[in-house]
């Protein structure tokens, strides 16, 4: 259902549609329900330990985790390791990206028009200009504030988990681990 809502936002060019929260229900659909959500409550209902708690402690965390991943995703999609520009075809696909999202969030009314006139588009003039945008932006400085603020909320989250909680305060860092691999 998430990639179907994803490939709509991209169809569509609706850029009125890029905004955080279509952003984050699509992820949700997309990355934490399916990828990790699912998984944990399966295995929460096959071994008797579900709860009403449980499960909605599992979606608040797995969503935020979700996003976080696709956000990571989507800047690792733009920059490689070295911070260098790589062929990605995520502006030339318009996909609805956090960078996307970000852009038309932040963009005075100039830089509106070069977005609308470029994203989504594969001339490689108009793909350079996207990117001159992020750049211009600060994106790559946003999302390391944004990140940091997102890790904050998901450590709360879990360091107020109720003792004795399935699964366990260390189950989620083991999952957060995993994520912090796809950093830049």
């Amino acid at each position: 259902m998430g990639q179907h809502m994803d490939l709509s936002l991209e169809r569509d060019r609706n850029f009125d549609n890029f905004i955080m929260k279509c952003y984050c229900e699509v992820n949700e659909m997309k990355m934490a329900f399916p990828v990790l959500e699912m998984p944990i409550i399966v295995a929460l209902i096959l071994s008797n330990k579900a709860t009403k708690e449980s499960m909605q402690q599992i979606h608040n965390i797995c969503v935020d985790i979700g996003i976080l991943f696709q956000i990571q995703n989507d800047i690792t999609d733009f920059y490689n390791w070295e911070g260098l520009i790589k062929s990605s075809t995520d502006i030339q696909k318009g996909k609805c990206s956090w960078l996307a999202v970000k852009a038309l969030e932040l963009s005075n009314e100039d830089q509106r028009r070069i977005f609308k006139e470029c994203y989504g588009s594969w001339d490689p003039t108009h793909v350079h200009k996207i990117r001159e945008l992020y750049e211009e932006l600060k994106l790559p400085q946003i999302f390391v504030q944004e990140k940091e603020a997102r890790y904050k909320i998901f450590f709360k989250k879990i360091n107020e988990l109720p003792p004795g909680c399935v699964p366990d305060v260390n189950f989620y860092q083991k999952l957060f681990k995993l994520i912090e691999k796809f950093e830049i």
